[in-house]
């Protein structure tokens, strides 16, 4: 198991929403660059060069750093420059996405990459770039699809967004647009090479959920992948009790030999230790399992996927009934679950169409002029041009959206009133305060009416996704790497992988064919014995025979 997926194993009850995904993908959008500068611009600086010696030496030597290609993919150079935006996207995101667990992955972004070891036979530098030229990989394909289906969106608007966030950001942090991009993409970015890149980065972003859109399943497919397996996309009810073993912060009776606390005030309790105190734990926890109804504490909807690892086979075993109760060891974390099954279904709640505007502004005066005007949906969107600030698609539009989408208890409640209607607009204020301890004024909802049942949805997610990831993969298959100075460590590792991955079969296959060699050897000499006691049993049969005549004919005489 990879170090991310570990990270995931143990972080599974978060709950990833719609507006996350979005804001999310906006953020972190995936960039092809391009190459900067005309031929003749070099020409006139190596002119230049000559004329000024050493006094542009050091200019030139970046300029040529900008130019020098890293690698090659699908017959293109991919020059330091565009290698740059990839390598720092993919750092950015991975850093994005695990920035509380870095420490025990041993990763310092702070330090030299290269000094890092991600597994046993690549560094952190290492596995960055292979995520940059897989990015690229992935990026180049795509681009040719969406130039072969002709496929069209004008991503000017989306780019002027960009630099307007990216001024907004430089005003509030006292700093400048060309810091923020060379902080993001690299030392030699600037606003104007990555203004293609970035529109190319949009552009397959919207090819992208326009694709995914296609493989999404019929509602016959959708029926036939639940029956398939009813425990992925079922949700469960449960009550539940942790009850923590108290280990020792310091040597006891039953510590190992020399045992003491370390300097930092830390103590590792033996075996025997942890053993004696998860013993307390679990007669804690067995009586605790009258109290769960008073004392559980209560989930409901909950999908096998969002479920520890430790409790999950038992809340969907099939033969669960409810009022079940146990008590699950948790060896890892030192622990017991104390539980009480409720029930078992398949989620047939409807999901909401929605609009939303996420604003800075108060949201009542936002509502106060959406309700001056003819207070269409139009009009919606015309305000969510004006006040949003979330950088959602589609002027706030929200398909398909979940409880779990929409977070908020409130909206929630609002969105499965029973006299909720069509064209309903509702303003929310927002109390939670960010991390400079300023309060986000709220949001306004336009709501558009039912969308699918909640299971379907998930369905279509899971299909879909899992479809454009094979359509990507098959057509990253035709995009050809070729690294012709060596300069991607990560391509020497993999193929060093491959040959030994490769020795390993082909002595697995010489044994596998030694193997059959002396069964074919020994089968032939268990019927070579065969043959032989044939031919005793047979010449004996003879003997025995003219024994039998013999006798026969003394007995006449």
């Amino acid at each position: 198991m990879s170090k991310e997926e570990k990270v995931t194993a143990e972080n599974n009850e978060k709950v990833i929403t719609k507006y996350d995904r979005k804001v999310e993908r906006r953020a972190q959008e995936k960039i092809q660059a391009r190459r900067d500068a005309r031929n003749g611009r070099i020409i006139s600086i190596l002119i230049l060069v000559l004329l000024a010696g050493f006094i542009l030496y050091f200019p030139v030597s970046k300029i040529c750093a900008q130019k020098r290609a890293v690698c090659t993919v699908d017959g293109d150079p991919i020059s330091q420059i565009e290698f740059d935006f990839f390598y720092n996207a993919a750092i950015n995101s991975y850093v994005n996405s695990y920035r509380s667990y870095l420490q025990y992955m041993g990763l310092d972004t702070s330090k030299d990459l290269s000094q890092q070891m991600y597994d046993e036979n690549m560094t952190w530098k290492d596995y960055f770039e292979e995520q940059a030229v897989n990015t690229i990989v992935n990026q180049k394909g795509m681009l040719k699809k969406i130039k072969e289906e002709g496929f069209k969106y004008d991503a000017d608007k989306d780019f002027k967004d960009y630099v307007e966030s990216l001024k907004s950001q430089a005003k509030e942090n006292d700093t400048t647009v060309s810091k923020l991009i060379k902080d993001d993409f690299g030392q030699y970015a600037t606003l104007k090479s990555i203004e293609r890149l970035k529109k190319e980065s949009i552009l397959v972003s919207e090819y992208m959920i326009d694709k995914k859109k296609t493989f999404e399943p019929t509602e016959e497919e959708a029926e036939a992948v639940y029956a398939e397996d009813t425990s992925e996309y079922d949700c469960v009810d449960y009550k539940f009790i942790l009850v923590n073993a108290e280990l020792p912060t310091e040597p006891t009776e039953l510590a190992e030999e020399g045992a003491a606390v370390d300097e930092d005030g830390n103590y590792t309790p033996s075996d025997a230790e942890k053993e004696a105190a998860m013993k307390v734990a679990k007669e804690e926890a067995d009586s605790k399992l009258e109290a769960l109804d008073s004392e559980g504490e209560e989930r409901t909807g909950i999908r096998k996927s969002s479920v520890s690892s430790v409790i999950v086979d038992w809340l969907f075993d099939d033969s669960r009934k409810a009022d079940d109760t146990t008590v699950i060891e948790d060896t890892s974390s030192n622990r017991y679950y104390v539980l009480k099954f409720i029930g078992r279904y398949r989620n047939d709640k409807e999901t909401a169409n929605l609009r939303v505007i996420f604003t800075d502004t108060d949201p009542a005066t936002v509502y106060d002029e959406f309700m001056a005007t003819a207070k269409t949906e139009d009009d919606f969107k015309a305000l969510f041009e004006k006040y949003d600030v979330s950088g959602l698609d589609d002027e706030g539009l929200l398909e398909n959206a979940s409880d779990q989408d929409l977070v908020y208890e409130d909206l929630v409640s609002w969105v499965s009133d029973a006299n909720r209607k069509v064209g309903d607009v509702e303003k929310f204020s927002n109390s939670d305060a960010d991390e400079s301890g300023n309060v986000s004024s709220g949001y306004l909802v336009y709501y558009l009416g039912k969308g699918l049942p909640t299971w379907r949805t998930e369905i279509n997610s899971s299909v879909s996704t899992e479809k454009l990831n094979e359509y990507m993969e098959e057509v990253a298959d035709t995009i050809k790497v070729e690294d012709p100075k060596g300069n991607l460590n990560y391509l020497k590792v993999r193929a060093e992988q491959e040959a030994q991955a490769s020795e390993e079969a082909t002595v697995s296959d010489s044994d596998a064919t030694a193997d059959s060699e002396a069964a074919v050897e020994s089968k032939e000499e268990v019927e070579a014995d065969d043959a032989d006691a044939e031919a005793d049993a047979e010449e004996a049969d003879v003997n025995t025979e003219a024994e039998d005549a013999n006798v026969e004919a003394e007995a006449e005489e």
